[in-house]
């Protein structure tokens, strides 16, 4: 009961009572943080994944935990997904948003694509944003830590709390999932790849955003 409580407060009382340097993250786009975050120049890493990849990890979250209460199949999802009716959509706005701010100075703009084909370069350009460095046997150990198939068995990251409590739903797929890119072949089929690819190329159309190919 104690650790529901926790988690029915407000994050602002959280966040409050958290001593500086703070690591925050979340799933709000730019437009939404509090203005404070530039007054500062509070520091903004911001991450962005390919539209098939986020779909069908989304779609598995929405389907583990309870609260978010969806129970249909991927297709249904993937048709919400497109129309913006699912939280934190739409995504396109989202993905914008975050690549007008990436010349600022207090901001990193990564694809996760480029984090997962070299890991230790990510490890070395985000610890040089955040002014640090580290040797290289250090470097080593973190890309073993983030390894996914350790991640996966890190009980501070899967949530095993959340099952406990009964927030997670049992028999569907765990919080970390593979991990992979473009690793959806299970769930997509030839008529949503295509949907994709002709929504991307709309949204994509006047702008210089471009996915790496992985």
């Amino acid at each position: 009961m104690k650790f529901i409580e926790q988690l029915s407060q407000p994050v602002g009382l959280m966040l409050s009572e958290m001593k500086s340097p703070r690591f925050i993250k979340t799933h709000l786009p730019i437009s939404l943080l509090p203005p404070s975050v530039f007054e500062k120049k509070a520091k903004i890493i911001y991450v962005a994944r390919n539209p098939s990849d986020v779909v069908v990890s989304y779609y598995h979250l929405n389907r583990l935990y309870r609260t978010q209460g969806y129970v249909g199949d991927f297709e249904t999802f993937y048709n919400y997904f497109e129309k913006d009716l699912t939280p934190w959509s739409p995504y396109w706005t989202h993905i914008k948003e975050g690549w007008a701010a990436k010349d600022r100075e207090n901001v990193l703009f990564m694809y996760y694509e480029d984090m997962k084909r070299n890991l230790p370069d990510t490890i070395r350009k985000t610890a040089a944003f955040l002014g640090k460095s580290f040797a290289d046997e250090q470097i080593e150990s973190m890309c073993t830590h983030l390894d996914i198939r350790n991640f996966r068995n890190n009980k501070s990251v899967t949530c095993e709390e959340l099952t406990t409590v009964g927030i997670l739903n049992r028999g569907e797929q765990g919080f970390v999932r593979n991990g992979q890119v473009r690793g959806n072949a299970e769930e997509m089929t030839e008529d949503i790849r295509r949907r994709i690819s002709e929504w991307t190329e709309r949204n994509l159309d006047g702008t210089d955003i471009k996915f790496p190919d992985c």
